[in-house]
């Protein structure tokens, strides 16, 4: 491994040394699964509309409070590090792929007669949720050797297979795996800003 790769996987890193970010993206995320879930088990299209209004007004608002908290926790301690925002090509990118995606699922829900995603389509979709979710998040742990990650890579794995087992349906089980990830994600998180106020005591930015 090169001095680029390994510098940039420390500043990746040392966006989740604090565990601010899963602790407020995990409770932005285990409210998502809560609402898409119950939405399903009380036959409550409203709740998955709020799941809706979270996804889009939430998650934004939670990254701010991520950066808020940091400015008043963790660039007083241990310093600022720029993150260069993605490209306009790569959001593009995925913004096509993103359509594109929804464009299949759409047509095959309609072609096997699924709409709500609870045949065969919808099991697809859940164990490939599942798969990727998992993995990507083991592979964050092995890339930024922070293997608390493995916990949460773990969490979606298991309610993925226990959605699948149940016969969830996508919707119900989708909002099973956001529920585990978020409460794994808040556990960890805890845990890591403990960690992190340990080891930063008596730095500059700790209250008298």
């Amino acid at each position: 491994m090169n001095e680029i790769t390994k510098t940039q996987r420390r500043t990746q890193a040392y966006w989740f040394v604090d565990g601010l970010a899963e602790m407020i993206g995990g409770v932005a995320l285990a409210a998502v699964g809560v609402l898409l879930y119950l939405s399903v088990v009380a036959d409550n299209q409203g709740l998955a509309t709020m799941a809706l209004f979270v996804m889009i007004l939430g998650f934004p608002l939670s990254a701010k409070a991520v950066r808020w908290a940091k400015d008043g926790l963790t660039h007083q301690r241990t310093g600022y590090v720029s993150y260069p925002q993605p490209s306009g090509k790569r959001r593009a990118t995925s913004a096509v792929v993103a359509g594109v995606l929804g464009v299949v699922f759409a047509a095959s829900a309609i072609t096997l007669g699924d709409p709500t995603f609870d045949g065969t389509l919808g099991t697809y979709m859940l164990l490939g949720l599942g798969v990727a979710v998992s993995v990507s998040l083991a592979v964050r742990a092995g890339r930024m050797g922070m293997p608390r990650f493995y916990l949460s890579a773990a969490a979606v794995a298991a309610a993925a297979a226990w959605g699948l087992a149940q016969g969830c349906g996508f919707i119900a089980g989708m909002g099973a795996v956001w529920m585990a990830l978020g409460a794994a994600s808040l556990i960890t998180g805890l845990t890591a800003l403990g960690r992190y106020l340990r080891a930063t005591s008596g730095l500059p930015g700790e209250a008298e």
